[in-house]
């Protein structure tokens, strides 16, 4: 959106950048996190003040929450913001949203707080929404998806790959222990598995790389345009997740025709429905064992998946057609 025209998105865009500098691993210490929230807290604050200083009050402040500790800096920002009566959107950007709603944790307190602050907040998939809806009432909840700028990617329909594609911080929490164990089970014949993304340290030592099957390959860290690279040649992409938002890999790898398989969890279930792609439990070996068994030996069935996914990424998730959805909700009363 930030490269979009002005006239195309339809309001004047104004960005303050508070993303971590770093991969963030399963293994990132409390310490760095929260030294990483103070900076990022730093940035925000000096962001507002000085546009309303300098360009007066905005029509709007959308905050994009990763949740966890950075939630201390997301309801800083939307609590001064209402202070100076200005309208805010809270964009939950992250999983687990209706557990972490229920509990009792300080992480619980802060984001019933916030979703309490904002305007109106956001959620990515229906079960954070009616989680946010139950606490707010259904007119300060609204669901809005990830968009992907689909006309920038090259959809390749027709392959002959015997590669599956793992692209991810390599981690537990991204299930890499199960996606070894169900791929170390199967062992498909003739088929290989990459492991795209960086390692935590655990998943780069000598002793975890010694059990890998010799069709399993941990590439590591790539660029972005590698990663896409990759993902056109493959056959399959597969995310176990044990926990994700809205990942932009899923939209990704439909918006090149790569097939996916994927794990019930966040809003994977609603993106790939209806034949978009294979999803599975998180955490159960035994039905990744049988997604990939299908999806290796029917290339019938990749193709068809792959077709499904391609339609709706353009229809359901475009640019275009979310960047409407945010111009109206912006300038909304």
């Amino acid at each position: 959106m930030v490269d979009m025209p002005a006239e195309r998105i339809g309001v004047e865009l104004l960005v303050v950048d508070s993303s971590h500098r770093q991969q963030r691993t399963d293994e990132t210490s409390t310490v760095h996190r929260v030294a990483s929230g103070l900076r990022q807290l730093l940035i925000v604050l000096h962001g507002l003040l000085a546009r309303f200083m300098t360009s007066g009050r905005p029509s709007c402040v959308h905050v994009n929450s990763s949740g966890s500790l950075g939630l201390v800096r997301d309801l800083i920002a939307l609590t001064v913001c209402r202070g100076l009566r200005v309208r805010t959107v809270l964009h939950l950007r992250f999983g687990r949203t209706p557990e972490i709603l229920s509990n009792g944790s300080g992480e619980g307190r802060l984001l019933r707080r916030a979703v309490r602050t904002a305007s109106v907040t956001l959620s990515i998939d229906e079960p954070t929404h009616r989680a946010v809806s139950n606490l707010v009432g259904s007119t300060r909840a609204q669901i809005l998806p990830n968009f992907i700028e689909t006309e920038r990617y090259e959809a390749n329909l027709e392959r002959d790959s015997r590669v599956a594609l793992f692209v991810g911080s390599v981690g537990a929490s991204k299930g890499i222990d199960e996606l070894v164990s169900a791929w170390t089970d199967l062992a498909p014949s003739g088929w290989h598995l990459r492991l795209v993304g960086p390692p935590a340290a655990t998943y780069a030592s000598p002793a975890w790389l010694g059990t890998l099957d010799a069709s399993i390959e941990l590439v590591g860290p790539r660029s972005h345009d590698e990663v896409i690279a990759e993902m056109t040649q493959a056959a399959f992409l597969v995310l176990p997740s044990h926990t994700e938002g809205f990942p932009n890999v899923i939209l990704e790898a439909m918006a090149t025709g790569t097939p996916v398989v994927a794990t019930s969890v966040g809003a994977i279930p609603a993106m790939l429905r209806d034949g978009a792609g294979i999803v599975v439990p998180p955490k159960d070996v035994p039905a990744l064992v049988a997604a990939l068994e299908v999806v290796t030996s029917a290339p019938e069935i990749r193709s068809s998946m792959a077709a499904t996914a391609l339609r709706r990424v353009r229809e359901t998730y475009s640019l275009d057609v979310v960047v409407d959805a945010y111009r109206r909700l912006w300038l909304s009363e």
